[in-house]
């Protein structure tokens, strides 16, 4: 199984709050069709569930499975990476589990700095706030999930390449291992200074929350972004046990 760790605001909403845009979505939808791959919602609307609700329904609307939630810490320490460590290890403990491949977390956020970041190196696509989730990135995130996991270094903890690199205003992380001739191509992107911090985050996640349940629906769905397919927020756990 390959999994996706996605946030939201500055990966699918770049523009107005709470409004995912369908150009950011179907680079999205592209990433999953050509890798398989399964949704894990790691973005501050897990906390909200209204905003969960929504994310659900625009996803399961353009065929994207979700198949849970990172566990809920504090939303003001920097420690994402920790959630999405957590759930892969529940996951992972599960002998009933379908295999693991490989996989990769999405996010505005400078994951690598936040606590555990270091588990992120050569699983990471960084995305600009102002941009979302660019076809550039799509096409990262897709090499990424292509490649072999079991290149990874023998002994260490899945997932946890022993070195790597990293440059501060990256959209793509280094792979774990290989040469040079194997490191994915680096862009470097402008830093928006005071976006990428957990409060933010906290904060971006709270308004969409509270849009959908002034409007009752979110605006993408409003305007008619998606359809439902029928499946509720039951089939969204937290893969925690």
């Amino acid at each position: 199984m390959r999994v996706i760790f996605l946030d939201i605001d500055g990966v699918l909403v770049t523009r107005r709050p709470c409004v995912m845009e369908e150009r950011l979505l179907q680079n999205l939808v592209r990433v999953v069709r050509e890798t398989g791959a399964k949704i894990v919602l790691s973005s501050d609307w897990r906390r909200h569930p209204e905003a969960r609700a929504e994310a659900q329904h625009t996803l399961n609307s353009l065929g994207l499975e979700l198949i849970g939630c990172t566990p809920c810490k504090s939303p003001y320490l920097a420690q994402r990476p920790t959630e999405i460590l957590e759930w892969k290890r529940d996951y992972m403990r599960n002998p009933g589990a379908e295999k693991w491949e490989n996989w990769i977390a999405i996010d505005d956020r400078e994951l690598l700095s936040e606590q555990n970041g270091r588990f992120l190196r050569g699983h990471f696509v960084q995305t600009h706030p102002l941009r979302g989730l660019t076809p550039e990135a799509a096409d990262a995130c897709i090499a990424i999930l292509k490649q072999d996991s079991s290149k990874e270094t023998a002994g260490a903890t899945p997932g946890v390449p022993r070195s790597s690199s990293f440059e501060a205003n990256v959209i793509v992380t280094r792979p774990a291992t290989g040469g040079d001739e194997d490191q994915l191509a680096l862009r470097t992107i402008p830093r928006v200074s005071g976006r990428n911090v957990p409060a933010a985050s906290h904060i971006s996640a709270a308004q969409a929350a509270r849009a959908i349940r002034l409007h009752g629906t979110a605006p993408a769905r409003a305007a008619g972004l998606g359809r439902p397919r029928g499946r509720s927020m039951g089939a969204v756990t937290t893969g925690r046990r």
